[in-house]
């Protein structure tokens, strides 16, 4: 799928009991070997990903916020050709690289699930070389992706004058992988500017063979406002020199009914709704949001305070491994 300059809104078909409609990288339907996919179309294993896929199996250039990706999930792409751009950003390329072009869409109630790259499993946003790249993302999961060298779910590049200053309103981040660093999230400003912003999400249980943070950042800072962020708060302060700290932002276990093992990405499976006991259950700032509904199309605001991540607890799941059907 490729957004333009005139792309004004993409939806999929949502419902309560039909949130989501599939975008597969999976050219020629063979993913799956001879046991084929999964029941929505989705492989489950990295070694199912086999045959022709799609190097980005979404691509944006010259759109802005008006250019609205809405009630996807997409997996399967597959961007390890080791030529340029084709060796990043699996599932979403968001290309504003080079002077005077931009790439600013509005992603909203997305799955990025089972995706891999060399770097960037899921996404990359690249507004280098005095281009900018700075989507709003709002109710969006990055689960089970894979780079081979870095940055398992995101890279974002804005290197020599250019910019990427993203938003991620409620965004879990979640067993993706990365072969050498940045387990989630590589933000790169040299000689640029980078500047994510991340507001009420979750970063927890990805991994990476560096052992490194959530975050890499080089010459970039990232503000974290009302998040959970696994292994990056210690006694009293962010760690490293390149975080604002917004407020409100803890390092708990999310307490996620079914947990990823990112050690198996790329992968589709697990369930990233919290437990009843959750500490990411009404735990953030209302100022944040701006839209009505979750990622399971139910409210986006239950007993008067947001939650952090995707989806909304409506009234908590009772037991571990509980995983209600989903029809994408």
């Amino acid at each position: 799928m490729l957004l333009r300059s005139r792309t004004r809104e993409v939806a999929g078909f949502r419902c309560s009991h039909n949130p989501l409609t599939l975008l597969s990288g999976d050219i020629d339907w063979d993913n799956g070997g001879a046991g084929g996919t999964d029941a929505n179309g989705v492989v489950a294993d990295a070694a199912d990903i086999i045959g022709a896929n799609a190097s980005h199996v979404v691509s944006a250039s010259g759109v802005t916020g008006t250019a609205v990706l809405d009630g996807f999930a997409i997996t399967a792409g597959k961007a390890d050709s080791g030529s340029y751009p084709h060796f990043f950003g699996g599932g979403f390329y968001c290309n504003g690289f080079g002077v005077g072009n931009t790439c600013r869409p509005n992603p909203k109630n997305v799955i990025f699930s089972g995706n891999l790259a060399d770097e960037g499993g899921a996404m990359v946003n690249n507004g280098d070389d005095g281009g900018d790249s700075s989507p709003e993302l709002t109710n969006v999961t990055f689960t089970g992706n894979s780079a081979g060298s870095v940055a398992g779910a995101m890279y974002n590049a804005s290197s020599e004058n250019g910019s990427s200053s993203l938003i991620l309103t409620n965004v879990t981040f979640s067993g993706n992988s990365a072969g050498k660093m940045s387990r989630a999230m590589f933000n790169d400003g040299f000689n640029g500017t980078c500047a994510p912003e991340v507001r009420n999400s979750i970063f927890w249980d990805n991994q990476d063979n560096y052992g490194s943070e959530p975050f890499f950042n080089n010459g970039a800072m990232i503000t974290l406002s009302g998040s959970d962020v696994q292994g990056a708060f210690s006694g009293g302060g962010w760690i490293g020199g390149s975080y604002v700290d917004g407020g409100g932002s803890i390092d708990n276990d999310p307490m996620f009914v079914t947990p990823v093992d990112p050690s198996t990405a790329p992968t589709t499976l697990g369930n990233l709704r919290l437990k009843i006991n959750s500490p990411a259950i009404n735990a953030r700032n209302n100022d944040h949001v701006s839209v009505l509904f979750d990622l399971d199309n139910n409210e986006r605001i239950v007993a008067s305070t947001v939650d952090m991540r995707a989806y909304e607890d409506q009234n908590g799941y009772p037991f571990e491994n509980y995983s209600p059907l989903i029809i994408w």
